[in-house]
């Protein structure tokens, strides 16, 4: 297994972005369903706390995610 952390902050022009689309534009080329999995799983945080799929960012955040890139 070979899991990769990743982290962003979430800009001001992302401000209003749920963490599905700004997931998804950070990370386009893993499917939407992968990415879900990965919040369900509680492997997606947002400032520390676990993250929610529809949950809307106000920028500033900080968004971190395990992926598994192999």
């Amino acid at each position: 297994y070979a899991g990769c952390w990743m982290q962003w902050t979430v800009e001001a022009h992302e401000k209003g972005l749920s963490l599905k689309r700004f997931l998804g534009a950070r990370l386009p080329g893993l499917s939407q369903m992968y990415l879900g999995s990965r919040v369900l799983q509680g492997l997606c945080t947002v400032n520390g706390e676990r993250g929610e799929w529809g949950r809307k960012l106000r920028g500033g955040e900080v968004v971190t995610i395990e992926v598994d890139l192999e």
